[in-house]
């Protein structure tokens, strides 16, 4: 499936960006900068304006302006994406579902950069099965 169908096969409420600290020294993973594209670069002009942190466990809600059918970005900081482990996994479920419910949300879909380690990808999928908020989630790694 080729980026822009993936993004537009989204029927999720909340998409969730994980950004984390190589956003500082290269461009947005292809899958992030997709949505950023059509939701008119918010995150890039937030970034750039340092507006948006990216520490772990930081948080920033961005509404989308039309382009996509999401009503809400949330923008949630990774900090060093490369050395995340299985406590930080744990911490950003409890974080994300946290977050949840006080949005009101289920189901999200949780975009990761391809710099995301991937035992931290794999925790989160594992574990997430204890989160009624989060055990349906779409969970995608912007591969390219």
């Amino acid at each position: 499936m080729d980026l822009r169908n993936e993004v537009f096969s989204h029927q999720e409420k909340l998409w969730i960006l994980c950004i984390g600290q190589e956003v500082s020294k290269k461009p947005l993973s292809p899958l992030l900068d997709m949505v950023d594209w059509y939701n008119n670069q918010l995150l890039a002009k937030g970034l750039l304006k340092n507006q948006i942190p990216f520490e772990f466990g930081s948080k920033t809600l961005l509404a989308t302006t039309g382009f996509l059918q999401v009503s809400r970005l949330l923008i949630f900081g990774i900090g060093d994406e490369e050395n995340l482990n299985l406590t930080d996994a744990k911490n950003f479920l409890s974080e994300i579902d946290k977050a949840l419910e006080g949005l009101g949300e289920i189901s999200p879909w949780i975009i990761f950069s391809k710099e995301t380690s991937s035992a931290f990808i794999s925790e989160i999928n594992k574990s997430r099965r204890h989160s009624e908020r989060l055990s349906s989630a779409s969970i995608s790694v912007s591969v390219n």
